[in-house]
């Protein structure tokens, strides 16, 4: 029977947004569906090392690493006694595929285990930024004060003015901080991951112009198309009526 161990932030028992329950709701499926055995490793709510188990799912736990110590730093430190309980978890559960759905306060170098594990298959699922800016969502405004996506760390220089204006501070080292996080997750990419799965076309190719995904790449829409007469729907209203809008879905913590 096929094992997949899921590597995301956490699961809606402690964080109601999206990916936890995107990633939970898939476990549910492919255990009915597919009799798969899944488990999961996120960050422990108490930052400590746990194992328990919710809904019949093994649940391992690692100590957070906040994002900014993880962005920049990560392939700086020491994480060998990190890597010892991931290793630990990986060796009680004795997984097919790792597929990891992000890093949100979770090391890269959990990549590394490939070392270890060499018949392990690591699939990674990109579904947000937080591999691209420091920011996780790399929004800037523009000079001429809009609010704008960020194309990418090219040139790095941009990232450092970035970071720079957003912190009001000239910190010496930042570029080499910068350079050391992309050259990091190139190389795991290029040589621990099997393979990439993007939800669109359009964000696939801005992620391919920064990091160098292995060849096996797939794309695997999640959520609704909008429809093609959408922007057409109030045509026929009249000026004075009012615009009900709904929102569907919820807000995290």
């Amino acid at each position: 029977m096929l094992r997949v161990l899921y590597v995301v932030h956490s699961i809606p028992e402690y964080d109601k947004t999206g990916t936890p329950y995107v990633v939970w709701r898939m476990a549910k499926m492919i255990r009915t569906l597919f009799q798969i055995e899944v488990g999961f490793l996120i960050n422990s709510p108490s930052n400590k090392l746990m194992k328990l188990t919710i809904d019949s799912f093994p649940i391992y736990m690692l100590p957070t690493i906040e994002h900014p110590n993880n962005f920049f730093l990560d392939s700086r430190s020491d994480r060998r006694q990190y890597l010892s309980w991931a290793a630990a978890a990986i060796r009680d559960f004795s997984p097919d595929i790792l597929h990891v759905y992000n890093f949100v306060g979770l090391s890269y170098q959990l990549l590394r285990l490939k070392y270890l594990f060499p018949n392990l298959k690591i699939v990674r699922t990109v579904t947000h930024t937080e591999d691209v800016c420091i920011n996780i969502d790399p929004i800037m405004l523009s000079t001429s004060g809009r609010m704008e996506v960020c194309s990418g760390p090219n040139p790095i220089d941009k990232c450092v003015d970035h970071f720079h204006r957003d912190t009001g501070t000239e910190q010496a080292g930042i570029r080499e901080l910068f350079l050391d996080h992309y050259r990091q997750l190139n190389a795991y990419y290029e040589n621990y991951v099997d393979g990439v799965i993007f939800s669109g076309q359009g964000f696939h190719d801005y992620m391919a112009n920064i990091f160098s995904f292995p060849p096996k790449r797939w794309l695997i829409p999640y959520g609704i198309s909008r429809p093609a007469q959408s922007s057409t729907v109030l045509r026929n209203r009249q000026g004075g009526d009012p615009v009900m809008i709904g929102f569907f879905g919820g807000f995290g913590p």
